[in-house]
């Protein structure tokens, strides 16, 4: 759905956050990355859940860039 909304509206919006990891993360990276969206348990039940699922890979060129260090922030 999200391929098709991006094609159907031609724009996007991103937020970046810089995380270093193999190129396939290891279980406990994903689960990680998933916890801090949802509870341990709902994270791990998701992860099951979408265990095989086809993935899209969408390419995006930004137009405009606007950003911002968190890490300086006050």
């Amino acid at each position: 759905m999200k391929e098709r909304l991006l094609r159907e509206v031609g724009t996007f919006g991103l937020c970046v956050q810089t995380e270093e990891f193999d190129e396939t993360p290891a279980p406990e990276v994903e689960l990680a990355i998933a916890s801090r969206y949802l509870p341990a348990d709902e994270a791990a039940e998701f992860l099951r859940s979408v265990e095989g699922n086809r993935h899209v890979l969408i390419r995006m060129r930004p137009q405009r860039w606007l950003s911002q260090d968190q890490s300086k922030a006050g």
